[in-house]
């Protein structure tokens, strides 16, 4: 007899697919999460038979609770924990754990891929084509890899466990990974659910855009945004539409959680992460919303107006103008980078001249965006303003606008 111990997210429930697989009616999987870990494998090691194998994957135990594991180890029970995040490492002195966050072509692993290699190499269960596929699309899915590869598939598999829930995928994948074995792919009815899920994501991920609010915690430029859904694909979003921010921490009221995502490899969410009682990885991490998170970034955030993102269609305010570009927040700064010769660029604030010159553009937004939580001005707003400060048309300022923008930087 096997009980699992597993994660409830995608990669979670793809290791209780995997043992299901492999142990059919022998295997009994309980689905948990991060939070409950803890009290899940305490409960278990107080009931379990002798002859039951306990495993736990994609999820980490604490020191804790890792001496009473390791106890119940020496008195005969039999344990495997499976594990891929690097908060988790600790675990390893433990001779039942297992985690890597990496294989030994230094390539990023998930739970279920490290759980897939296990069984295999224990004759436990067969490759097939089919089931080589799904892995590697959830490992790529967890790992964020699929962004880089255009592994868009591995996208939509997550998206379809969402649509449909854990008990009809698990299920349905069981079944499908039995009877074919030679290639995995979407069935027509998938496709077009998944077709529909993809633009109601879409509208969703443009709602939260306009309601991330800036933050300084612990040193790091935050940008907190309420959510309860789509959290892989809304944190790498919006990290990529605010790149002068740190990271992104989502917050789901409803489930009492946190998770953050980063864009930026000099930066380790992890450790943020860990300060409330979470971990993860170093580029996308959880925690629970304890009372200290509460305050931080729900308390402390929720009067904050939220900043706004910078206009796709401008026409004459554009990045690296050569005729300068301006800047406005929420409290009527108005702020210029203009460019002073090659690689040199200077921000004018109050018609001074702000901090260093830099030698890039990007530098220089960067800079105000963090200090002032500006964004770039939509041109009508520009337009507005410079039609209420001088007796010209629009069509006179738009083929004026480098004698205009001159002025306004005076």
């Amino acid at each position: 007899m096997i009980k699992l111990i597993t994660d409830s997210d995608l990669d979670g429930v793809s290791c209780g697919i995997l043992a299901k697989l492999a142990f059919n009616e022998a295997a009994e999987v309980l689905y948990t999460t991060p939070r409950w870990v803890d009290q899940r494998v305490k409960e278990t090691l107080q009931k379990i038979e002798d002859s039951t194998k306990l495993i736990i994957t994609d999820l980490s135990v604490s020191p804790e609770v890792a001496k009473l594991v390791n106890d119940a180890v020496k008195k005969g029970q039999a344990v495997k924990l499976i594990d891929h995040h690097g908060t988790a490492l600790f675990l390893n002195e433990f001779s039942w754990a297992d985690v890597k966050p990496e294989d030994i072509t230094g390539r990023k692993t998930s739970a279920a891929s490290l759980f897939y290699e296990d069984l295999k190499t224990n004759n436990k269960l067969g490759e097939t084509e089919a089931l080589d596929t799904y892995i590697d699309w959830v490992r790529q899915y967890d790992t964020w890899e699929w962004d880089e590869r255009g592994t868009y598939q591995a996208k939509q598999l997550n998206s379809l466990y969402g649509l449909i829930g854990r008990e009809l995928f698990e299920a349905e994948m069981v079944t499908r990974l039995t009877n074919e074995t030679v290639s995995f792919s979407f069935s027509d009815t998938e496709e077009t659910l998944l077709r529909v899920e993809e633009k109601k994501v879409d509208r969703y991920i443009n709602s939260k855009k306009r309601q991330v609010v800036q933050t300084t915690i612990d040193n790091y430029c935050v940008g907190v945004v309420y959510a309860e859904q789509y959290q892989s694909e809304l944190g790498n979003l919006l990290n990529e539409a605010y790149p002068h921010l740190d990271l992104i921490t989502m917050v789901n009221p409803g489930t009492k959680g946190l998770s953050f995502r980063t864009i930026h490899d000099a930066i380790d969410v992890s450790v943020l992460a860990s300060k409330y009682g979470g971990g993860g990885h170093p580029k996308a991490s959880g925690a629970e919303l304890t009372e200290a998170a509460f305050k931080t970034f729900m308390q402390e955030t929720f009067s904050m107006a939220p900043i706004k993102p910078d206009p796709e269609r401008n026409e004459f305010n554009q990045k690296e103008s050569e005729f300068g570009t301006c800047y406005a927040n929420r409290k009527g700064d108005k702020l210029f980078i203009r460019k002073l010769g090659v690689n040199q660029w200077e921000v004018l604030y109050q018609g001074k001249k702000w901090g260093q010159t830099f030698n890039q553009f990007s530098d220089a937004e960067r800079a105000i965006k963090r200090e002032f939580g500006v964004w770039l001005r939509y041109d009508d707003e520009l337009f507005y303003q410079i039609t209420s400060s001088f007796p010209l048309t629009l069509e006179e300022v738009k083929s004026r606008y480098k004698e205009m923008m001159a002025l306004l930087m005076q």
